[in-house]
C-alpha cells in the first residue's frame, strides 16, 4: 500500500517465461505519497467579548500532486465560540461554515492541491477566558495519510472592566456631604491582566466634590483627577480615576467626599469605563441614589414684646428647596424661665399648606387645644402638624406663598433676665406616613434658628453667639477694606497696633465650593477705618456690622493677595454662583448661608453693607490690582441669606482645633 510508505519509491518487475526462457520484462516504479500537515491560528490573539476575528487552518501537502480526503473533517470549537460570518475566504474548497454554527466542516472526498490550501472563517465569542481550539492528531484523513501531529490555536476573549458605586447615606440634607465609593474590577472570568483601566464619572447637576481627599485601595491601583486629567479641586462636577494594572479577579477602590446642592432624589449614572489593552475596551455604567434627597423647610424665627412680662414667638416654616409637598411636625419648647400663655398658639398655614386632621407619633395627640395645633402640657411644648406646599427658591415670608406661620406666646418670669429660644422641626422624608423613624438631625430633624431676649433691649430675633443687635451709633467707614497686597511680591508689614489689634472669636466659616474653612477674628475701626492687612490666612468680621449668625448684615472679608505675594483664601471668592453654600460654625450651631448675589463694585460702594431685617452674610475682598498705581481697582461682594440653622453634629471640629 502505497500510502503506507514514507518518503522513497517501490519498483516492480514483472517477468513472462515460456518454457524456462524469458520472453518479457516489464519495469513500474511509483513515489511513496507524503502525509498531509495542519496547522491554525488566529488574526489577532486577543478579542473584546462579542468581537470577531478569522481563524485560519492550513493544510499542508508536499506532494506533487493532489491528494484526497477520505473522511470529512470537522473542527469543533471550543465553548462559546461561533461563526461569526458565513463562507470560507481560503483557498480550499468542499468548505462548510454557516453562521453562528460552533463548527465548520471540508466534505469527505475534497481535493487537497499540490502545495496545500487554506481554510479562513470568521470567528467570535462572547465566553471569557482562554478558547483553545484543537484538531487532533489523526483527524484529518486522506489518500496520503492522516496528519501526525495536532493543530492548536488559543483565542484570548476579554469582558470590560465592571464598576459599581454606593453613597454613604441612604439620604442626606442638601448642602450637606457624604461618601461616594467607586470599585473597579477586572472579572475573575477574564484570561489576564488589563492595562491602564479608567473610569469616567461625570456628576449631574448638584453634585460637586467636597473637596480633594481620596482614599484609593490598595494604594497602588493608580491616580485620581477630573476628566481632563488634572488634578482634582473642590467644586469639581466630575472625576476620573485610573488604574495602570489591574489583574483578572481583582479590583481597585476609590472614596470620595461629595456634597449634594440640589433637592432629590437623587441619581448618578453617567459613568463609562475603559482598558486600553491587550485589547481596547468600552463599556461599563454603575447607579447609585440617594433615596428622598430633599432641601428640609427652613424657618425664619423673631420675637417681640408684646407688654412685659409677655413675649411672643413667631416662626415662619417655608419648603424653598423641593419641587413637591412635605409632611412636617414642628415643635417649640418652652425657654426656660417662661412660662407658656394658655391658648396663644396659632398656626396659619398659606396657600397650599395645609394642617393635619390630628398629630400623629411621636407628637401628643392630647394638645390643647388641637393635637395639630396646640400645647403640650406633658414636655412642655407647643407642636403643629401638617403639610407644607413647595416654594421654589423663595424664602422670605414675603416671597413664599405656601409658608406656615406659628405664634404663640410666654410669660417672663421675675427675676429673668435673658430668654433663649429656638423650634424644630420633623419630615417625613421617606414619605412612608410615620415620623417616628425620622430622626436624624440635619437630614429628617432640623433646627430654626435661635432667638434671644435680653431685659431691657429689644433685639427681635437673629441668633446664635448671643444674640443682639448692631449698635446704631457706630459709623461705618465710607470705604471697603483692602484686602490684598501686590501679587508675586512681598511686602513687609509694620508691628500691628494695639489699637488695630484683631478680637478673638469661637466663630469659624466654612465654604464648601472653594474648600475652604478659616477662623474669624473681629477688625474694629480705626481712625474710621478696617485695617485687614495683618489678617492672613483668617476671615475678618467688620465691626459695625452684625456679628457673624445674628440677624442683620454680616460682613466678612479675605485676603485675595497675602503679604507674600501668593493667592490668599479668598482668591477665587467672584467664582462663588448663586445657590452655593456658605457655612458659619457658632457656639454649637451651624449656620447655613445660601448665595444670591455675587458682582464686581468699586471700592465706595458700601451699599452692599446696608442693614437687613433677615440674617445675611457678605463676604468682600479685592480686585483687579493695577500695577501703575499699586491699588486694587475694584471689590468682589458675594452675599448670602441664611436659610437653615443645625445643631454642630458631634464629629465636626472647630478650626482652631484642627
Amino acid at each position: 500500500t502505497l500510502a503506507d510508505l514514507n518518503n522513497g519509491s517501490v519498483t516492480n518487475i514483472a517477468d513472462a517465461t515460456a518454457d524456462g526462457t524469458t520472453s518479457n520484462t516489464d519495469t513500474q516504479t511509483a513515489n511513496a505519497l507524503t502525509v498531509p500537515t495542519i496547522t491554525k491560528a488566529f488574526t489577532v490573539g486577543s478579542i473584546v467579548s462579542g468581537g470577531n476575528t478569522n481563524l485560519t487552518v492550513t493544510i499542508g501537502n508536499t506532494n506533487t500532486s493532489a491528494i484526497t480526503l477520505t473522511a470529512a473533517l470537522t473542527d469543533s470549537f471550543p465553548t462559546g465560540m461561533t461563526i461569526g460570518t458565513a463562507g470560507n475566504t481560503g483557498t480550499c474548497t468542499g468548505v462548510t461554515a454557516t453562521a453562528a454554527a460552533g463548527s465548520f466542516t471540508i466534505a469527505n472526498g475534497t481535493s487537497i492541491p499540490a502545495g496545500g490550501c487554506t481554510v479562513i472563517v470568521n470567528v467570535t465569542s462572547s465566553t471569557a477566558g482562554a478558547a483553545v481550539n484543537t484538531i487532533a492528531a489523526g483527524a484529518l484523513q486522506t489518500s496520503a495519510g492522516n496528519n501526525a501531529d495536532p493543530a492548536e490555536a488559543t483565542l484570548n476573549v476579554y469582558i470590560p472592566p465592571t464598576v459599581t458605586k454606593s453613597f454613604g447615606a441612604a439620604s442626606i440634607i442638601v448642602g450637606n456631604s457624604t461618601t461616594m465609593t467607586l470599585t473597579l474590577t477586572n472579572p475573575g472570568t477574564n484570561p489576564g491582566t488589563l492595562t491602564t483601566v479608567q473610569v469616567d464619572d461625570t456628576f449631574p447637576a448638584g453634585l460637586t466634590l467636597a473637596d480633594v481627599i481620596f482614599t484609593v485601595t490598595p494604594a497602588a491601583c493608580g491616580a485620581v483627577t477630573n476628566t481632563s486629567g488634572n488634578p482634582s479641586a473642590a467644586g469639581d462636577d466630575n472625576v476620573r480615576f485610573m488604574a495602570a494594572s489591574l489583574a483578572a479577579g481583582s479590583s481597585c477602590e476609590v472614596v470620595m467626599n461629595v456634597t449634594i446642592d440640589t433637592a432629590g432624589p437623587f441619581s448618578n449614572t453617567t459613568n463609562a469605563v475603559t482598558a486600553g489593552g491587550p485589547v481596547p475596551l468600552t463599556g461599563g455604567t454603575a447607579n447609585a441614589s440617594l433615596g428622598g434627597i430633599f432641601d428640609p423647610p427652613s424657618a425664619i424665627k423673631t420675637f417681640s414684646e408684646v407688654g412685659l412680662p409677655q413675649l411672643e414667638f413667631r416662626m415662619v416654616w417655608i419648603n424653598s428647596g423641593n419641587a413637591a409637598a412635605i409632611d412636617v411636625q414642628v415643635t417649640d419648647d418652652i425657654p426656660a424661665g417662661t412660662t407658656y400663655v394658655a391658648n396663644s398658639i396659632t398656626c396659619e398655614p398659606r396657600g397650599s399648606s395645609s394642617n393635619a386632621a390630628v398629630a400623629s407619633s411621636p407628637l401628643s395627640a392630647t394638645a390643647v387645644p388641637f393635637s395639630y395645633c396646640g400645647f403640650d402640657a406633658a414636655n412642655n411644648r407647643i407642636q403643629w402638624q401638617g403639610n407644607i406646599g413647595p416654594d421654589d427658591g423663595n424664602l422670605t415670608e414675603d416671597t413664599a406663598a405656601n409658608e406656615v406661620v406659628i405664634t404663640f406666646r410666654v410669660t417672663v418670669n421675675d427675676g429673668v433676665n435673658q430668654v433663649l429660644n429656638q423650634g424644630s422641626s420633623r419630615t417625613d422624608v421617606n414619605d412612608d406616613g410615620s415620623f417616628d423613624d425620622e430622626t436624624v438631625l440635619g437630614t429628617s430633624i432640623v433646627i430654626s434658628n435661635q432667638v434671644v431676649w435680653n431685659r431691657g433691649t429689644s433685639a427681635g430675633g437673629g441668633g446664635g453667639g448671643g444674640g443682639g443687635t448692631v449698635d446704631p451709633s457706630v459709623t461705618l467707614p465710607f470705604l471697603i477694606p483692602v484686602t490684598g497686597f501686590a501679587p508675586g511680591l512681598t511686602t513687609v508689614l509694620p508691628e500691628q497696633p494695639a489699637s488695630k489689634v484683631y478680637a478673638a472669636t469661637d466663630v469659624w466659616v466654612e465654604i464648601p465650593g472653594l474648600g475652604i474653612s478659616l477662623p474669624i477674628v473681629g477688625v474694629p475701626i480705626s481712625a474710621g477705618e478696617w485695617n485687614v492687612s495683618w489678617l492672613g490666612d483668617q476671615a475678618g468680621w467688620l465691626e459695625g456690622t452684625a456679628f457673624p449668625s445674628w440677624k442683620g448684615n454680616s460682613a466678612i472679608t479675605g485676603h485675595v493677595t497675602l503679604p507674600n505675594g501668593k493667592a490668599g483664601p479668598f482668591a477665587n471668592l467672584e467664582k462663588l454662583k448663586w445657590g452655593d453654600r456658605i457655612v458659619v460654625h457658632a457656639y454649637g450651631y451651624v449656620y447655613v448661608y445660601q448665595v444670591r448675589e455675587n458682582k464686581v463694585i468699586a471700592p465706595n460702594d458700601t451699599s452692599v453693607l446696608k442693614h437687613e431685617e433677615d440674617a445675611w452674610l457678605t463676604l468682600l475682598t479685592c480686585k483687579n490690582y493695577n500695577e501703575s498705581t499699586g491699588k486694587y481697582a475694584n471689590r468682589v461682594s458675594v452675599r448670602a441669606v441664611l436659610i437653615s440653622v443645625q445643631k454642630e453634629p458631634a464629629k465636626s471640629i472647630p478650626f482652631g482645633a484642627r
